[in-house]
């Protein structure tokens, strides 16, 4: 099983989560007659990445159309196929955008908890939840933010240890379910058990 954002028979997902193209919308009409060119809103790079993230979380295969690795926009076809920019041309958005995905694909290639572990839902809190990959010993887990506000997370259930973020070099240390996690609006985290 694949797990699309984008493809050539849907309209760019950047568009959508950008506000520029609403889902019951005509997105082959809105090709030809007010194509997306550009990215209005900085949060739409951090919440295309928080469905990536989803996407490659899930079981199955994640499938990333072109463009899609740097945040592409467009509509639907043709106005999904436009010409690809390469990494020269990208905004710093974009570009933060390819490093979180290019870390979390190479990644799930490193890890076998990210493409073949179990997934198990361990909490939601507020706006947000959490998930964990197990596979044997090896544990990854997902921390999403879907909340336009910053979250304070104090309790991480069955996650006792010290995690290494997949994302940058930071740490977290979970003791007795407790710790001090701070997550920015449509923030993803992913860490990987280093117990």
């Amino acid at each position: 099983m694949g797990n699309i954002t984008s493809s050539h028979d849907q309209v760019r997902f950047m568009a959508l989560v950008d506000g520029q193209i609403r889902i019951d919308e005509n997105g082959m009409e809105r090709s030809y007659i007010n194509l997306p060119t550009k990215v209005n809103n900085s949060e739409s790079y951090d919440r295309h990445f928080m469905f990536t993230a989803l996407n490659m979380m899930l079981p199955g295969i994640p499938v990333i159309y072109y463009g899609e690795e740097y945040g592409q926009i467009g509509a639907n076809d043709p106005g999904n196929r436009t010409d690809m920019r390469f990494h020269k041309e990208w905004t710093d958005e974009e570009k933060n955008l390819y490093q979180k995905v290019r870390m979390l694909a190479h990644s799930r290639q490193k890890y076998p908890s990210l493409a073949f572990g179990d997934l198990t839902f361990i909490d939601s809190v507020g706006n947000g939840v959490i998930f964990k990959k197990i596979y044997f010993d090896e544990e990854c887990m997902f921390i999403f933010n879907f909340s336009k506000k910053e979250q304070l997370l104090n309790i991480i259930p069955d996650s006792d240890g010290q995690w290494l973020s997949l994302l940058d070099r930071s740490m977290m240390n979970i003791e007795d379910s407790e710790t001090q996690l701070t997550l920015k609006p449509f923030e993803t985290k992913v860490f990987r058990s280093n117990d």
